[in-house]
């Protein structure tokens, strides 16, 4: 799935609709706090619009700062029906959010305030993009895309490959991998080991002429034609 796309979070479908139409960008749209986060890691969305009522159960509000965590990139704005200013003092006390949009919701209004912040991500993240051979990594998404498919890859496995991508056709020792990854923070033989061999699996997945080499050294590095 690409990430331009937007995630809105109401119990009511037509907002989800009126945002996408105002906004010309798609979609997804959840009417519980429930299932957006148990289908999280499926998604990366340039924006997440959150109700701050939704349904009888569930406060927009509560979710705000587990919802930051999980996309702090990018922009986050509450809905609301109510526009007071102890609402909105409420909404800025509980997480950061970008911006808040009161019923009913102007196209003119969420144009203004939300696109330029969205192309601004968008563009950002295309810098997250790596070509390795024939091989795309794509950083954001964690996502190793080549000829027979792709690979999603633990948030272990991207630092290394971001590591081993830096160090460009030189091949590198382990201390010097675990440095460039996670500087001086402490990282088990074991951890790296997985590691390398996670990344192995997934450039033999998805094909393609790259493979990972360890030399006689036991130097680490990228080999692609």
């Amino acid at each position: 799935m690409d990430s331009n796309y937007i995630v809105v979070l109401d119990d009511d479908p037509l907002v989800s609709k009126l945002i996408e139409q105002s906004l010309r960008v798609r979609s997804v749209g959840f009417s519980s706090a429930i299932k957006l986060f148990e289908s999280a890691e499926k998604y990366h969305p340039l924006a997440i619009f959150v109700d701050i009522h939704i349904g009888s159960f569930e406060s927009g509000i509560d979710a705000l700062p587990r919802i930051r965590g999980l996309w702090p990139d990018a922009f986050l704005a509450v809905v609301t029906a109510d526009g007071s200013p102890e609402i909105q003092t409420l909404i800025s006390q509980t997480e950061k959010v970008d911006e808040i949009f009161v019923k009913p919701l102007r196209p003119s209004t969420l144009q203004l305030k939300s696109l330029p912040a969205m192309q601004t991500l968008a563009e950002k993240r295309k810098e997250l993009i790596f070509q390795i051979g024939n091989v795309s990594f794509d950083g954001t998404h964690r996502i190793l895309i080549g000829p027979d498919g792709q690979s999603q890859l633990s948030q272990r496995a991207t630092e290394m490959l971001k590591g081993l991508i830096e160090a460009g056709s030189l091949a590198i020792s382990p201390a010097e991998l675990k440095e460039r990854c996670w500087g001086e923070r402490e990282v088990s033989e074991e951890s790296l080991r997985r590691g390398l061999l996670e990344l192995r699996r997934a450039f033999k997945v998805v094909g393609g002429k790259v493979e990972l080499q360890t030399s006689s050294t036991k130097k680490i590095g990228l080999q692609f034609s």
